[in-house]
């Protein structure tokens, strides 16, 4: 995970606005580290899910269709 978010996601964070809630992350695809696993470990949300336009570590489930040429424009 690049240092920078690393760094601003520690610093901002506030586990209250996850705990018991429903998380949904677009453009979730895992390429080079996320937040995710902090967020699932310490904040508690009651589900997390992820969305990308490509499948792939991470994402649940992946757009197609329209949402496809939407995330695209």
């Amino acid at each position: 995970m690049n240092v920078t978010v690393l760094d601003f996601f520690m610093r901002t964070v506030d586990c209250g606005e996850f705990n018991d809630k429903r998380v949904l992350e677009v453009g979730s695809r895992f390429v080079n580290g996320s937040v995710r696993p902090l967020i699932e470990r310490f904040c508690r949300p009651r589900e997390y899910v992820g969305v990308d336009i490509e499948a792939g570590k991470r994402g649940r489930c992946s757009a197609g269709g329209e949402a496809r040429r939407v995330f695209r424009a």
